[in-house]
């Protein structure tokens, strides 16, 4: 089985992190050793959706965007448990449609306090795309979806 055979569009890839990487990443990194006073959890920096055939959709600076896999980072892939077709289309549908939309640089220096309509970061982009299919995520950062009870990994990338 391929992975495009394994993979479905809306699965949630969330990519491994590395201190040295963007800014909003960074400040997702303090933001999390603030609220949590642990500076060894950083696991994931950035979450995408899978639209199929290495194809993902992603928040990211400056604007959404639909953008190629990047199979220089070590990545998962999850899916949200019982998850059904009709589903599946809603999220994708409600991720298409925001795509050009503005990156929110706000919502990472205020913790989540200033989310503004038609902006996002990627876990926000992610979590309002399920809840347009009426599923729920906790998703105020990749390392707290990760630990979503209705997602399960159900593939893993390592770069050689």
């Amino acid at each position: 089985m391929t992975i495009n055979e394994k993979i479905k569009p809306g699965d949630i890839i969330l990519y491994g992190g590395s201190r040295h990487e963007s800014l909003a990443s960074r400040l997702v990194e303090a933001g999390e050793i603030i609220k949590t006073g642990d500076d060894s959890i950083r696991q994931y920096s950035h979450v995408a959706l899978w639209e199929g055939h290495q194809v993902q959709l992603e928040a990211t600076w400056p604007r959404i965007r639909r953008s190629r896999i990047d199979q220089g980072r070590t990545y998962d892939v999850l899916r949200y448990e019982g998850i059904t077709d009709d589903e599946r289309n809603k999220i994708m549908d409600a991720a298409r449609a925001r795509i050009g939309e503005w990156y929110n640089l706000l919502y990472i220096p205020t913790f989540g306090l200033w989310k503004i309509k038609n902006m996002e970061v990627c876990c926000t982009y992610a979590g309002d795309c399920y809840e347009a299919a009426g599923l729920e995520l906790n998703y105020a950062t990749p390392n707290e979806l990760k630990d979503d009870r209705c997602l399960k990994t159900i593939y893993r990338w390592r770069p050689r």
